[in-house]
């Protein structure tokens, strides 16, 4: 008897398209080889051979699967009438690939590693999947920690958008349920517990083809993002909107009422809503019906963002009767994600955080408001998607932000916004075009207090590969700064 449901099958058999050979498609590719070894399978990505992870290189030169453009498409349709086109996130619907596909399988059924994982885990598992145009990543992980201290580590597991397909992760837990299975589960734990938990960032390109919605949906900050590839704002939002459109009764959405659009969200699940403005976040505690259930001064997370980001996890430990101690410990315990407000080093008295992630404009904001009365010098700016400026000009205005070091082109943008703002504003600029430089101007014009911030409020395409070769330069640059200090 398969472990597959029916609907799985029916998508993994005859001819398997995997569009995008990029790391959700090669998980793709790892599942169908070695759950349905049958199934044959194309491969179309535009991009050059030498362009392709050495990883995809090996496979294409070793196997006999044909690796397609746009262009090659029609010529070399299967032949086969059952076909499956399993869509890499990214790549937009309206993408020339995107569009020859369409036109030369006009009755194929489409499918993603996202969509192939719920359709695995939904009917078996509780999915927590969390969403949000920034702080994805730390609430997932917040909430992974608290339920696998408390559950352990072979009935949570984490993935999704923060690096790890969803795919991957149900293998992960296919291969812990077989190692693991007469290990039970600690028998003091409620009912609800003793259930599998997959915990997923989801971001929109993963929540827009959806038909299903996790179990637990939590909706964070929605802002404007991604504006290259959706043809407005709107559209971004209602790939967001996945997350909630099909809840049952059964289900349950975490929100933040603060949050406009997050409000919209939820509200179009038919689930249980649980807002978590019901805590108070103080300067120095967050706190529930009076009472204190975090001191700010013990969580390693600085900025009320952040604060923001503990809120779900808070929730979901209630929802899983978590005693309050635990809770706490994990969340004292959680050290910053890479490249999201990471402490990189102290030198001659300046501290250096890595922001890297930050790539829209209220992500710097938030940034820098963690800093309120400390000085910074602020290294911003990389590729355009057009959005404003302004708003984040004026913060840098109202901050103590001193010197700015500047990557075009959206670092020009920030320079005439604050122009606009204030002719005769006294913050120093210079504009860079390397980590190198920008470490080095920065350090040049930090004194002792100040906190020299990477944050870049743009995302990295044209200067580095993608935000973490962005953030791991600049670590790499403070490094070399410290050693010739």
């Amino acid at each position: 008897m398969s472990v597959f449901p029916q609907s799985v099958i029916e998508l993994c058999s005859g001819t398997v398209v995997i569009v995008g050979l990029g790391r959700e498609g090669f998980s793709t590719y790892q599942f169908l080889t070695q759950h349905f070894p049958t199934t044959a399978i194309l491969f179309v990505d535009d991009k050059p051979m030498a362009e392709l992870s050495a990883r995809w290189q090996t496979i294409l030169k070793q196997g006999d699967h044909a690796v397609l453009s746009a262009k090659e498409i029609p010529s070399r349709a299967p032949t086969k009438e059952h076909v499956t086109l399993s869509l890499s996130p990214g790549i937009p619907p309206n993408a020339p690939v995107i569009q020859a596909l369409e036109r030369a399988f006009p009755h194929a059924k489409k499918t993603s590693n996202t969509d192939l994982f719920f359709k695995c885990a939904c009917d078996t598992s509780t999915i927590i999947g969390v969403t949000g145009t920034k702080g994805k990543s730390t609430t997932a992980s917040l909430i992974y920690t608290v339920l696998s201290d408390f559950l352990g580590t072979t009935h949570v597991f984490l993935g999704g958008n923060i690096g790890v397909p969803p795919l991957d992760v149900w293998e992960k837990w296919r291969i812990a349920t077989d190692t693991h299975q007469k290990q039970p589960i600690d028998k003091t734990s409620s009912q609800e517990t003793k259930k599998t938990i997959f915990v997923l960032e989801l971001s929109s390109h993963q929540l827009s083809p959806l038909t299903v919605s996790p179990h637990i949906a939590v909706v964070q900050n929605v802002t404007p993002e991604h504006l290259d590839y959706y043809s407005s704002y709107e559209e971004y939002k209602q790939a967001k909107a996945s997350i909630t459109r099909f809840q049952t009764t059964r289900d349950t959405v975490i929100y933040n009422a603060a949050f406009s659009e997050s409000t919209d969200i939820a509200h179009l699940s038919t689930g249980v809503k649980v807002d978590t403005s019901e805590y108070r976040i103080a300067p120095s505690t967050i706190k529930l019906k009076g009472k204190t259930v975090i001191e700010r001064s013990r969580v390693q997370l600085p900025g009320d963002h952040n604060c923001y980001n503990i809120l779900p996890a808070l929730a979901i430990a209630k929802m899983y009767s978590i005693p309050q101690q635990r809770v706490q410990t994990s969340i004292e315990h959680f050290q910053p994600l890479a490249h999201r407000l990471e402490y990189v080093d102290t030198i001659k008295e300046v501290q250096y955080y890595n922001d890297s992630l930050s790539t829209t404009p209220d992500a710097t904001i938030a940034a820098l408001k963690s800093f309120p009365d400390t000085p910074v010098v602020l290294i911003a700016g990389g590729y355009s998607r057009g959005l404003s400026f302004h708003a984040l000009a004026q913060e840098l205005l109202a901050n103590s932000v001193a010197h700015l070091v500047l990557f075009r082109p959206t670092g020009e943008d920030i320079q005439k916004e604050l122009t606009k703002i204030n002719p005769t504003h006294t913050i120093s600029i210079v504009f860079v075009a390397t980590m190198q430089q920008a470490a080095r101007e920065a350090q040049q014009h930090a004194s002792p207090g100040n906190i020299v911030l990477l944050s870049p409020g743009s995302p990295s395409f044209g200067t580095f590969t993608n935000y973490a070769d962005r953030g791991n330069q600049f670590k790499q640059e403070v490094t070399k700064l410290k050693t010739h200090a």
